[in-house]
Parts: C-alpha cells; structure tokens; sequence
C-alpha cells in the first residue's frame, strides 16, 4: 500500500480483505486516511497481517472523532501487546454499528482488555459475534467483561477460548452477566482453568441460556460438582443443545452423564 493509492478520493467499495499479507511498515496515519476516504467500508478483514499495536494507537489516534459504518471487523493474529486499551475503546466506540468484532490470538492482555471495556460506553452495543479467544487475560476484572456482554443484547456467538481465564472471573462475569435470559447461540470458554468455578453460579448461567445450541467447556478442570451442574441443567430443561464439548474435566462426570441419557 503506498500514498498514491490511499490519497485517491470516493472510494466506494465495501468489502475489504487484506488478510495474509505483510503490513508490519505501514504507516499507521496512512491507514486511517485511506478509512476515512472510505465511508462506504463495512467490513474489514485484516487479520495476519503482522500490525502491531503501535502502528494500530496511529491509526486510531488520528482517526478518533468521525464515526465509521463498520459491521464486521477481523484483526486477529496479529500482535498487538502494546495497543493501547483506551485508544481501542475509542475506536470501537466509533463503529457503532458494529456486529462483529474477531480479535482472537493478538497477545491482549487483561488490562489492556480492562481499558477497553471502561472506555467503550455505549448504553447497548450491536455486538452479535465476539472472538476474543488465544489470548492472555490474566488480570481481567469480570464484573467489566459481564458488564460489557450485559450491554450486548443481541450477542449469539461468543469465543473465550485459551484465555488463561481463572474460576473466579468467571464467577464475576456471570453475577453481571446472566441475571436474566441470554440470546446466546454458542459459547466457547476452553481451555481455561474453572477449577474455583462456583458450580451453583454456573447451573444459573446455563439455565438462562434457552437458545444455546453448541457450548464448548472442553479441558477446564472442571470438579465434578461443576460438570454435575452442568449435566443437571440440561437434564432439565427443553434446551435443544446439538454440541456439548465437556472432554478432559472429571472423568466420574461420565457416570452420571450415563445416567441422564439412561
């Protein structure tokens, strides 16, 4: 990409993907010019695309202040350990219509994650798709996580995956979080250690997701107090779960697993 390209006015397309390619020279400030020179833009597809953090706080700096039409933004794997929360939150606070967001395996941290949230106030979000998996979130206050799903009504698709996200968290999440029925399709939190979960907390939260069809707990050291939960409310309940992905926690879940489906 190169001035003469970025500077030409009206550009009219809607559909951007630049994924896979090298981008780690951009200049940050020519990135925000050519978005600005494209209001039509409502989906942007970069991911891979070895940016840095650095290289995104330009972009969004200059840019922050004009709204964009952005639906659906991938930015995944890339490497962004020193983007600046607050900045982010900025900039998806401009994208108001924004409905799916993929930021999965850019080494975000808790705080930086923690920033984001406080800054991005919107009183209702468009969000219906969250992947924020393959990341390190060691430090993330739940009660901002639960309270920033709680302001995504229409979110149906949600990846926690490989986030090193601890019982306790979690735990926060769902007091914010699931007070009251969930619009939640799937949901994806394996590979995170749930081995302090509370197990009561837990039954709520799944119990007030009537939609969910696929959830993904693989691998979480979950007790056996837990995956009994979890086996409960599905026992139940009318829920029309198609995939339920529990391998690698208690293996005595198994008995009573055989014993719900006996």
């Amino acid at each position: 990409m190169n001035d003469e390209v970025i500077s030409r006015n009206g550009l009219s397309f809607q559909v951007l993907n630049i994924t896979k390619n090298n981008l780690s020279d951009i200049d940050g400030t020519l990135l925000d010019t050519f978005l600005r020179k494209s209001p039509k833009l409502l989906t942007l597809h970069m991911n891979n695309c070895k940016l840095s953090g650095v290289v995104m706080n330009e972009m969004i700096r200059v840019y922050a202040g004009d709204e964009l039409a952005l639906r659906e933004l991938n930015i995944s794997n890339n490497d962004f350990s020193e983007i600046d929360g607050t900045l982010l939150g900025t900039f998806l606070s401009i994208s108001p219509k924004l409905h799916t967001l993929a930021l999965s395996d850019c080494r975000l941290s808790g705080q930086v994650m923690n920033k984001m949230m406080i800054v991005y106030e919107k009183d209702e979000l468009e969000l219906q798709t969250l992947i924020v998996g393959n990341n390190y979130f060691s430090g993330l206050e739940g009660t901002l996580l639960g309270t920033f799903l709680k302001k995504s009504p229409k979110l149906l698709t949600l990846h926690m995956n490989d986030c090193k996200l601890s019982g306790d968290v979690m735990d926060e999440i769902i007091k914010v979080y699931a007070k009251n029925e969930l619009a939640l399709h799937e949901l994806n939190v394996s590979n995170n250690d749930f081995s302090g979960i509370n197990g009561n907390l837990l039954g709520t939260f799944l119990s007030n997701l009537p939609k969910l069809n696929t959830l993904h707990v693989h691998n979480c050291k979950l007790s056996h107090d837990a995956m009994n939960k979890i086996i409960r409310v599905y026992s139940e309940s009318q829920l029309q779960l198609q995939v339920l992905d529990i391998g690698r926690n208690d293996i005595r879940t198994l008995m009573v697993l055989y014993w719900v489906l006996s």
